[in-house]
């Protein structure tokens, strides 16, 4: 019997399918198949439940930290829509999909881009989160971004004109960018990269003076943000050994579970996925401290250490954050992940969607607990856009601005041309696309309330 073709081998034969010319008409094609305006439509499972599907995913997360996953969600329907990967991910499995493949984010909303520094020491903008990463249809990445834009804008007070504009011109800026990528060699298109110097002139350029302003405040903040930074911050002396400072239940320094033993494999198998010029550089630290340290929204939960390193000197210090990796939500909808370690799946997707990635990137297990994870600096040059303070404004370039990223971060793995012969140069897929967006805005906000309403029944736990 012949095996089922996986979207791994689907998308190697469409990157083979052909020249441009070929690519294109193959992406027309399949607008036969699954028309442009069916991708409006909002299909839902029949015995959906969403307090129960995002609930189920507390079960495996430390247990005193689940109650700052809700709080932290059910600040607002769009910090709640931040946690609901999952939830997504299970809608769109039951709905149509194009077969138009890409190393996909997973989890592409607005808050999972931001800025990083370089291994050149270049500030650049892009994605910035990877827990999802998945080979899948490329319109679920961005009905994930531009859904974002939709509660975003409702969050900050844009009315319904506005918010249609903000979430169609995200979506439109996609077509456009992927027709422009199409065009590119591969090594072009591999090259491209946004320095965020750049966004800063095209800012300028486009008389958005106030905006510009904004974008280089941000990144001044972000340069900051270094391991020497973090150092200062979360370590002191005690006894005269360098260790990080305890905030439970936010960082708490790891317990005697973690002995020496397990410590050191789980880095000998970290150092032995870096290239050999990284590895000799991680071998120049040694291992000091490390603490369990609560991050994001509907990562809240799931394993997340960080580690001190000391160098040659005692001015010479690294910190590293050891990532929980479990499933790909995608997986929900059809995907499959031909990588027995979640970590590396993490790692890889990262890689082929990100322009440059942080020179420490790699991956790990721990085999007594049975847990993977990723690894990277803990911050280096990180910043993102303050988002409670965002304007209807200020989400109109951003949307945009991320969904370029986006169609980068896609054409690098896909078919740039296959995917613009789908989509077209009118605005039927931006229409479709918008449309899908409120519709599920809608149901995300109905959500919402069903889980504060489960919350006050006592069916989600609260934050003593």
């Amino acid at each position: 019997m012949t095996a089922a073709p996986t979207f791994e081998s689907t998308l190697r034969d469409q990157r083979s399918a052909g020249d441009r010319g070929a690519q294109r008409a193959a992406g027309k094609s399949q607008r036969s198949a699954l028309p442009r305006e069916a991708l409006a439509d909002l299909h839902l499972p029949a015995d959906r439940d969403p307090v129960a599907l995002l609930r189920s995913q507390d079960d495996a997360r430390v247990e005193h930290l689940v109650p700052i996953r809700w709080e932290r969600m059910l600040a607002s329907p769009f910090t709640f829509y931040r946690g609901t990967a999952l939830l997504m991910a299970d809608d769109l499995a039951v709905g149509p999909a194009s077969p138009l493949l890409a190393q996909c984010c997973g989890d592409a909303h607005l808050g999972n881009f931001g800025i990083y520094n370089s291994p050149e020491r270049k500030q650049v903008f892009d994605i910035n989160d990877f827990d999802e990463t998945a080979i899948a249809p490329v319109e679920w990445d961005i009905k994930r971004l531009a859904a974002s834009m939709t509660l975003a804008a409702r969050d900050c007070g844009a009315d319904a004109a506005t918010t249609d504009a903000i979430t169609r011109a995200t979506v439109a800026q996609y077509r456009e960018r992927i027709h422009e990528f199409a065009e590119l060699s591969a090594l072009e298109l591999w090259y491209r990269h946004l320095d965020v110097s750049r966004i800063i002139d095209l800012t300028n350029d486009a008389g958005r003076t106030v905006a510009a302003k904004n974008v280089a405040k941000l990144a001044a903040k972000a340069e900051k943000r270094t391991n020497l930074r973090s150092f200062e911050k979360l370590t002191t002396v005690v006894d005269g050994h360098r260790q990080f400072v305890e905030d439970p239940p936010f960082l708490e320094r790891i317990g005697d579970e973690f002995s020496d033993q397990i410590i050191n494999t789980v880095l000998t198998q970290y150092e032995a996925t870096l290239p050999p010029e990284r590895s000799v550089l991680f071998d120049r630290y040694s291992y000091v401290d490390g603490a369990v340290k609560v991050v994001g929204v509907g990562s809240v939960g799931t394993r997340c250490y960080i580690g001190l390193f000391e160098g040659e000197s005692t001015d010479d210090w690294l910190i590293l954050q050891v990532k929980e990796a479990v499933a790909s939500a995608l997986t929900r909808a059809g995907t499959t992940v031909a990588f027995a370690n979640q970590g590396e799946r993490v790692v890889t997707g990262q890689r082929m969607m990100q322009a440059a990635s942080d020179i420490f990137l790699g991956w790990t297990s721990n085999p007594e607990l049975g847990h993977d994870f990723y690894v990277r600096q803990l911050h280096d040059g990180k910043g993102a856009v303050d988002l409670t303070t965002a304007t209807p404004e200020g989400l109109a370039i951003y949307g945009p601005l991320c969904a370029a990223i986006l169609a980068r971060g896609h054409a690098r793995s896909g078919s740039a041309a296959r995917i613009a012969g789908y989509l077209g140069t009118g605005e039927k897929f931006d229409d479709a696309i918008t449309r899908w967006c409120i519709a599920y805005a809608d149901q995300t906000e109905r959500d919402y309330d069903a889980a504060l309403a489960a919350r006050k029944a006592g069916i989600i736990p609260g934050a003593s």
